[in-house]
Parts: C-alpha cells; sequence; structure tokens
C-alpha cells in the first residue's frame, strides 16, 4: 500500500503552480522583457515639459523643495499637523524625494530629473506587481503577463507623467513592497519579513494616506489565496491597523487645517452612497477601455437616479456585486478580488471629500487595480497549464508579442499628450 505522505506530495507536485518555481535565469528573463515593454511604453514622458493643476505648490512655488537642505527635511517631517509648504495632509517622504530630485537639476524649465525617478518608480512597482501575484498564486507566466499589462497600461501615465503626482508612486511602490514581503511571511513565517512589511507600510503612509486600506487588504488576501485566515493571522494585524488609525488622525487634522475636509460636503448622503458605485463601474469601464484620457471626469449633471447614465451605473455595479457573492458557492476569488478592488478606492469614493477632484486615474494607482489584476492572473492560471519544461520560454515570446502590439500604441500616444509646456486647463 502507498504511503500517505508519499501520495500527498505527489499530488502537490502534480498540482499545477504547486511545482519547483522557475529557475533565476527565467525569472531574470522575464523581468527583462518587463522592463523594456514597460520603458518603451512610458519614454515619452522623460521628454514631458507639462505642469498640471498643484504642480505650483509641489514645485514651482515650493521654496523648500527648490532649496535643497536638511532644513526643507526638517521641516517636511517636523510640520505634522499644519504643514506649510503644501496645503493637505502629511506627506514628508514624497515631498523629501522632489527635493532630492531638484537638488539632482531639476526645476520647472527642466523636468527631466523629477520624470526619470518617477518612471524608475513605476518600473520597480511593476516588478515588485509580478513577484505579488506569483506569490499569491505560485503561478509565474501569470503572474508575469498580469504585471505587464499593468506597467504598459495607459491608466498608469497619469502618475508618471504629473510632477506633483510622486506621492502616488511613492505610496504605492512602497505599499506594494509591504505586500510581497507579507506574503512571504505568509508563506515562510519569520519575523524579519512580517518587520519589513511594517516598515514598508510606514514610508507609504509617509508618502501619501491614501495606502490606509492596506490592512484590510491583507486580511482580504488571508481569506484568499493564502487562505490563512484566523485568529493569530488577525492579531498579527494590530499594529497595521494602528498604524493606519494614527495615519487618518493625522490626515484628517492636517487637511482640516491647510485644506478643506466635509462629510457629505458636496453631495446628499444619497448621492454619496450612488457615487461609491459610480466611481466602480466607471474606472472598470475605463480600465478595460482607456480613452478618452484625462486628469479630471466630471462627473454625470445632475447627479442622481434620475440620471440614465447614474442609474445604470448602479444597476450595473449592485449586479456585478451580487454574482461575486453568488460565486461564493463555487470559490472565494471573484468575491475576494472585488473587494479588494472596492476598498482600496474607498478613501476616494467620496464620503469624506478632500479634493474637488472627485474621479481622477490616478486613484487607480496601484492598490485598486491588484484587485483586478489578481483575478486576471486567476483566470490566465485556470485557463492555461503550465508549460512542459521545453517550451518554457514560448511564453515569453508570446507575451512579448502581445505587450509589444498594445504597448507603443496606447501608452507612449497617453504620455506624448503630457509633452505640451502645460497642460491645457480646458478639463477643469
Amino acid at each position: 500500500m502507498a504511503d500517505p505522505a508519499r501520495q500527498r506530495l505527489s499530488a502537490r507536485r502534480a498540482r499545477p503552480g504547486a511545482a519547483e518555481g522557475p529557475s533565476i535565469r527565467l525569472w531574470l528573463a522575464a523581468l527583462a522583457v518587463v522592463v523594456l515593454f514597460v520603458l518603451a511604453a512610458h519614454g515619452p514622458v522623460l521628454s514631458s515639459q507639462a505642469l498640471c493643476l498643484d504642480d505650483n505648490e509641489f514645485l514651482t512655488d515650493n521654496a523648500l523643495v527648490r532649496q535643497p537642505g536638511w532644513r526643507s527635511v526638517e521641516r517636511f517631517f517636523g510640520e505634522v499637523l499644519s504643514p506649510s509648504t503644501v496645503g493637505g495632509y502629511y506627506i514628508p517622504l514624497a515631498m523629501t524625494s522632489l527635493m532630492i530630485d531638484a537638488a539632482l537639476g531639476g526645476h520647472p524649465d527642466d523636468l527631466r530629473p523629477f520624470h526619470r525617478t518617477a518612471l524608475l518608480l513605476h518600473v520597480a512597482s511593476t516588478l515588485l506587481l509580478a513577484i505579488l501575484l506569483h506569490q499569491l498564486l505560485r503561478s509565474f507566466w501569470p503572474a508575469v503577463l498580469a504585471a505587464l499589462l499593468f506597467g504598459v497600461h495607459p491608466l498608469t501615465v497619469e502618475p508618471v507623467a504629473w510632477v506633483g503626482e510622486r506621492k502616488t508612486l511613492l505610496a504605492g511602490f512602497f505599499a506594494l513592497l509591504a505586500l510581497v514581503l507579507y506574503a512571504r511571511h505568509a508563506r515562510r513565517p519569520g519575523r524579519l519579513p512580517y518587520l519589513g512589511s511594517l516598515a514598508a507600510f510606514v514610508l507609504a503612509l509617509l508618502s501619501k494616506p491614501t495606502s490606509l486600506p492596506l490592512p484590510l487588504l491583507l486580511v482580504l488576501l488571508d481569506a484568499w489565496p493564502l487562505r490563512r485566515l484566523g485568529r493569530a493571522a488577525l492579531i498579527e494585524k494590530i499594529p497595521f491597523f494602528a498604524l493606519a488609525a494614527a495615519s487618518l488622525a493625522i490626515a484628517l487634522v492636517s487637511h482640516s487645517r491647510t485644506a478643506s475636509l466635509g462629510v457629505f460636503a458636496t453631495y446628499t448622503p444619497l448621492q454619496a452612497a450612488l457615487m461609491a458605485v459610480y466611481k466602480p463601474v466607471f474606472y472598470l469601464a475605463k480600465v478595460l477601455y482607456p480613452s478618452p484620457l484625462t486628469p479630471v471626469y466630471v462627473p454625470p449633471q445632475p447627479f442622481g437616479i434620475g440620471n440614465p447614465v447614474v442609474l445604470g451605473s448602479a444597476l450595473l455595479g449592485l449586479g456585478i456585486a451580487a454574482l461575486l457573492v453568488a460565486g461564493l458557492r463555487r470559490t472565494r476569488a471573484p468575491l475576494v478580488a472585488g473587494l479588494l478592488y472596492f476598498c482600496a478606492l474607498a478613501p476616494t469614493l467620496g464620503a469624506v471629500q478632500y479634493s474637488w477632484i472627485l474621479v481622477s486615474d490616478k486613484y487607480l494607482y496601484p492598490l485598486p487595480l491588484l484587485g483586478l489584476l489578481l483575478a486576471a492572473a486567476c483566470l490566465l492560471a485556470r485557463a492555461w497549464p503550465p508549460p512542459p519544461a521545453a517550451a518554457s520560454g514560448a511564453p515569453l515570446a508570446a507575451g512579448s508579442r502581445a505587450a509589444g502590439g498594445a504597448a507603443p500604441v496606447v501608452a507612449p500616444g497617453s504620455a506624448r499628450a503630457w509633452s505640451g509646456r502645460r497642460l491645457a486647463a480646458a478639463v477643469l
């Protein structure tokens, strides 16, 4: 009679994605191709000289950024509840990053140093996303291709090209790093990855407080695909939630003191509920068909149930939610992916209004897209079994051809839209 332990080992090896992971050489080759396509898609941003909306606060009129030094760093980090250089929330790491680029030669007449750093951050985030998806799904090619889709997607152009959105890129990079380290801890528990994840979360919060939902995303990932949700897993989230609570308090106070902050300030509670359904549906449509693109999207007017666009979005959103719940009969995956998308969008859904910009591409970067990309990678993993070893290079070539057909045509066109001296004010 066969040994039960040997049978279990054989079953694990036979499971898709459970075999021994890809070699370092294959990883390097795949990630090198991803980098090349991301650079091809976003490379035009390096010649962009566009300044947009609040770039005067972050660069042109910001003396601390344009006069680098320790005094500027002290001000950025020391002014916690009442930032004086940029109205709004406490983002000392993002401001210090812009200051360093200014020290390297960046100024309003030469934005190349700022765009160079932004492009490197986006490339690094794309690579982290590939690693994260592979950690979560144990499926190499679907993870790489989903990350490649993120890297070249036109919706990622805005935070790369917009100087003032350094906060979005930096927070996204550290949030993804926190997720990668946490997934490492979940698969092979250890103090160092766990503490590293906590530290990366702190850096994300110091870059932009829209990283606040990350502890909730960790809980969702514990439910699926990590499948480790329990008392111990919840207890280890307490430091994450404590950091999020502290950052939320600082953000609310600093924003109310230096900018504006309101609960249902523009819309009634009913309209705010409709907005919380309209925005995810609108963004999903933009992901599937990213055109036309602009830094600011004006919601349909009048914004109410009597507007066919608003009503249709609400019905579609509720229908999608019902399908995700119904899918629980078979698997948690669709519902968890949907909740990841919705929860990551939560800070920008509009119940607490901290900006006159209600809908913008930058709000998708990168955590809300994680849920959609996780779903896409999961579908790829189910439909595309691991290739035999002899053909292990075939998906790389196929993925390169597929991405190559889209990246140079779509994303660079979006990047070139920023190449003028100043973005037209017509979007307002």
